[in-house]
C-alpha cells in the first residue's frame, strides 16, 4: 500500500499562474499572467540525467502534491507553478483519493 501523504507534509508554498491570450490597442495579441492561487504543497524530486551523443542533459522534473481544488483537476494542465527556483509547467494532473489531494506532474522551463 502506498503511502499516504499527510497535511503536514505540504511545507513549501507555491503560487499557480495561468497565462491567457488578449489584444493590445493595436489588436495584436499577448499573453498576460493571470494568477489563480497561493497554495501549500510537498514536493517529490523525480530529475535526472541524461546522456544525448555524449552531452549530459539535466531533466528537472517535479511532482507537486496539494490539496484538493477542483479548478487544478479541470484547468491544470493549463497553468505554471512559480516556485521559489523557477517556474514549472504542469504537464499531467492526478486526482489522489476521493477529492484529497492533488498530484501535478511538472518539468522545468527555461
Amino acid at each position: 500500500m502506498a503511502k499516504k501523504t499527510q497535511i503536514g507534509a505540504l511545507d513549501r508554498r507555491v503560487t499557480l499562474v495561468k497565462y491567457d491570450s488578449v489584444k493590445t490597442t493595436t489588436g495584436s495579441p499577448e499573453k498576460t499572467e493571470v494568477t489563480v492561487g497561493t497554495f501549500w504543497a510537498k514536493i517529490v524530486d523525480v530529475s535526472s540525467d541524461e546522456d544525448v551523443e555524449g552531452q549530459v542533459i539535466s531533466l528537472s522534473v517535479r511532482k507537486y502534491i496539494m490539496r484538493y481544488q477542483q479548478q487544478l483537476i479541470t484547468d491544470g494542465v493549463l497553468m505554471t507553478i512559480k516556485d521559489v527556483d523557477g517556474n514549472y509547467q504542469v504537464h499531467g494532473v492526478t486526482q489522489i483519493g476521493r477529492k484529497e489531494y492533488i498530484e501535478l506532474k511538472t518539468s522545468k522551463t527555461e
